[in-house]
């Protein structure tokens, strides 16, 4: 299969729009916005790493110091996440856009609980609806992913004070590497989604956006590991 014709129109396909042009206004804006979230995911994986290699090296208490900086830092990457998440879904259900998109991979996801989500958005994705409600269950369901893989990290930070090691603790890092492991792909997946979005929206439209980006930043006073996705298990 050849290379995707970058110059068809945006919204033929996540391939043609993912390669594809974005004017000056909407490049910026996903640049910013891309780099926002980037530095949020490093600072958070950085600290994580610093944690492991903490305990790796048999120093407890430092681990679980840096541990709970990282913990912190999952809740702040975890917000901004959900605000992109939040931004988007409102402006397409106010205004009808229809970005392209794909349907989520399992595969590319560590807990299980998880993989059921993505899998049921997959099977989804295959029935007739619009893409507009295509692109909203998607975002709905990263935004419950994002919840509850940050509540996950945090539980277990809190619950490595508890223990003294053995078996009980290395789940409980288990637990934080796979969940930084599933925000990241949440993270690359709601970044192709971003560009697939800007690059149907007029100067008027991304205005639009950024005016509901920044009045979710300025009005979220709880970080999204509080809502309610985070505390259902069973779902």
């Amino acid at each position: 299969m050849g290379r995707p014709n970058i110059l068809q129109k945006a919204g033929s396909s996540v391939e043609i729009d993912w390669l594809g042009f974005l004017p000056a206004l909407q490049l910026d804006a996903f640049r910013k916005h891309s780099k926002e979230s980037e530095s949020c995911y490093f600072v958070f994986s950085i600290e994580l790493n610093e944690a492991m290699t903490l305990r790796d090296e048999g120093s407890r208490t430092e681990s679980l110091q840096v541990a709970r900086l990282a913990s912190d830092l999952c809740g702040r990457l975890a917000e901004n996440l959900s605000n992109v998440c939040s931004a988007m879904a409102e402006h397409c259900k106010e205004n009808g856009t229809t970005p392209s998109l794909a349907a989520l991979d399992p595969e590319c996801f560590c807990c299980r609980r998880v993989r059921r989500w993505a899998l049921r958005d997959c099977a989804l994705h295959r029935l007739s609806l619009s893409r507009n409600s295509r692109f909203l269950r998607k975002l709905s369901t990263l935004s419950r992913i994002v919840a509850v893989r940050c509540a996950d990290f945090r539980r277990a930070t809190v619950d490595l004070t508890l223990v003294r090691g053995g078996v009980l603790a290395g789940g409980l890092w288990a637990v934080m590497d796979a969940a930084e492991y599933d925000l990241n792909t949440c993270l690359r997946e709601l970044q192709v989604m971003l560009k697939c979005f800007l690059r149907v929206l007029s100067a008027d439209d991304l205005a639009l956006f950024e005016s509901t980006l920044l009045r979710l930043k300025a009005s979220r006073c709880e970080s999204v590991y509080l809502t309610d996705w985070a505390f259902h298990p069973s779902a």
